[in-house]
C-alpha cells in the first residue's frame, strides 16, 4: 500500500538503485520485505520520500565460495534456515535467523534488512560478529568491504550514506572444530524481540586449550557488539568454571544495558551474565566431547 505523497521506485540495477537513494539524500530508502520499515512509516515513525524496492536488482542467494560464504542482502531469512550450505558451514547463523519473529514474517525479511535496521537487538547480528563476517556496500563512491563490528553507529543508524547499499556480507570459513551458540532470552519464546542475546564461536585443542574465541552480545548496548576483553580472559587457556564467571562478569561490566518496555536496566545486566554462562558451558561442553 503507497502512502499519500510517497514516490515508489523499482530500479532494475544496482547502480540505478544507488543513484535514486542518493538523489533523494536521505529521505528515501531501500527496501525488500519491509517487515520493519512499513510499520514503522504507518505509526509515523520513520517519513519519507521515496521508496525503492531492490526486488529486481539480483541481489539474493547463497554461494559457497571455497574460502568463504557470500548472502545476497536480499536473501530471506527463511531461505537461509532451509540452505544446506548455511546449515553445514554457518550452523549458528541458522540458529539466530530461526529466532526471528515467525515463519510468516522470515518469509519476508531478508538478511540485509535485519543488518540495515541496525537494532540494537537483531538477532543474526551477533552471530555474523562471531563469524567474522564483512559488509559488502556498493555506493557512488565504488564498492568497499568493512567489518560488520564497523557497521553500526548507534541504534537505527550505520555508516551507509545516502546513495550506499548494502548488497550482502562475506562470511569467512571457520575452523572445523569451532562450536558454536547463540541463546536468545525475551519475555516470551517465540515472537519476542531479544532481551539480551548471547552468540558464542570457540576453537578448543585436542588438550582442552582455547585457542580462539568470540563473544558477541545483543540488546545490551547502543549497537551489537564484541566483548574482546572476556574473549581475552579465555584464549591460550583451559576454560574453567572460574574462567567462565570471570568472563560473565567482564561481559557485564562491558555492556550498557537500558531500561525500556521490555526490560530494566538491571535485570538486563544479570541476564547478561546468566547468558554468558550459559553459553559458554554449552559451547565448552560440546566442543570437549
Amino acid at each position: 500500500m503507497l502512502m499519500k505523497g510517497l514516490t515508489y521506485y523499482v530500479p532494475e540495477s544496482i547502480s540505478e538503485a544507488c543513484s535514486v537513494l542518493a538523489n533523494y539524500a536521505g529521505s528515501a530508502r531501500a527496501f525488500a520485505g519491509g517487515t520493519d520499515l512499513v510499520p514503522r512509516m504507518k505509526d509515523g515513525v520513520i517519513q519519507l520520500s521515496a521508496l525503492v524496492n531492490l526486488k529486481n536488482i539480483g541481489l539474493s542467494g547463497i554461494q559457497d565460495k571455497g574460502d568463504s560464504i557470500s548472502i545476497g542482502a536480499l536473501t530471506t531469512l527463511s531461505e537461509i534456515i532451509d540452505s544446506p550450505i548455511i546449515a553445514k558451514r554457518l550452523p549458528l547463523l541458522k540458529e539466530a535467523a530461526a529466532q526471528v519473529a515467525s515463519v510468516s514474517i522470515r518469509n519476508l525479511a531478508t538478511l540485509g534488512g535485519n543488518i540495515c535496521n541496525a537494532s540494537p537487538s537483531a538477532d543474526t547480528v551477533p552471530a555474523l560478529l562471531v563469524l567474522g563476517a564483512k559488509a559488502k556496500i556498493t555506493g557512488p563512491s565504488g564498492d568497499w568491504d568493512l567489518p560488520l563490528e564497523e557497521f553500526f553507529t548507534g541504534p537505527g543508524q550505520t555508516v551507509l550514506a545516502p546513495g550506499d547499499l548494502l548488497t550482502g556480507v562475506e562470511v569467512p570459513n571457520s575452523p572445523v572444530s569451532s562450536t558454536t551458540v547463540y541463546i536468545k532470552q525475551g519475555v516470551r519464546r517465540a515472537m519476542e524481540i531479544a532481551i539480551v542475546g548471547v552468540a558464542v564461536a570457540i576453537t578448543l585443542d585436542s588438550s582442552g586449550v582455547c585457542q580462539a574465541c568470540r563473544i558477541a552480545l545483543g540488546a545490551v548496548a547502543p549497537t551489537p557488539i564484541r566483548i574482546r576483553k572476556a574473549e581475552e580472559i579465555l584464549l591460550k587457556q583451559k576454560i574453567t568454571e572460574e574462567l567462565i564467571h570471570e568472563a560473565s562478569v567482564m561481559a557485564v561490566n562491558e555492556a550498557k544495558p537500558i531500561t525500556d518496555i521490555r526490560s530494566s536496566a538491571e535485570y538486563r545486566s544479570r541476564m547478561i551474565g546468566v547468558q554468558v554462562r550459559r553459553a559458554l558451558r554449552k559451547v565448552v561442553k560440546e566442543a570437549s566431547n
